[in-house]
């Protein structure tokens, strides 16, 4: 749960400061994918649904993504030197890769995907403190859902 609400203030932080240093950018929201297939008045109900299911789905195979390149990593680097390091450095590359592999997602304006990897890291530590991938797809889902279902209404 701490990591729920660690990810929801590090979201409202971040976008409270593009809104003061880039108020723009938050208009552009409307020309990501995901806004210009859910949006609007003409798409049907059971259509934002679906766009919804599908999204949801897709974040089980993003944290399995994450999680077959970190943890090899992880491991890699607990048998040198920075081992008491690991987490911390594979979490906060794990955050890049994760805003870069966004900016297709957000037409390579890339003030999301700095959004979007910043709140990656309470994901990950999740996984450390329970053990499991699941903590990070239930945490991933929650902060998701309500993203989602805000732009679907």
């Amino acid at each position: 749960m701490k990591y729920v609400l660690l990810l929801f203030v590090m979201e409202i932080v971040a976008i409270v400061v593009v809104a003061i240093v880039y108020p723009d950018a938050l208009l552009s929201f409307r020309n990501t994918t995901m806004a210009a297939r859910s949006t609007g008045l003409d798409v049907p109900l059971i259509e934002r649904i679906w766009i919804a299911v599908t999204l949801l789905v897709s974040l089980v195979g993003e944290e399995v993504g994450m999680a077959s390149i970190s943890i090899p990593l992880i491991q890699l680097l607990s048998h040198t030197r920075l081992r008491k390091f690991a987490w911390l450095i594979i979490n906060v590359l794990g955050c890049v890769l994760f805003a870069l592999m966004h900016l297709p997602h957000y037409h390579f304006n890339w003030i999301y995907p700095v959004i979007v990897g910043l709140t990656r890291y309470p994901i990950t530590a999740s996984w450390r403190s329970a053990n499991t991938l699941r903590s990070g797809i239930y945490v991933h889902w929650i902060s998701d859902a309500v993203l989602i279902i805000g732009t679907l209404i």
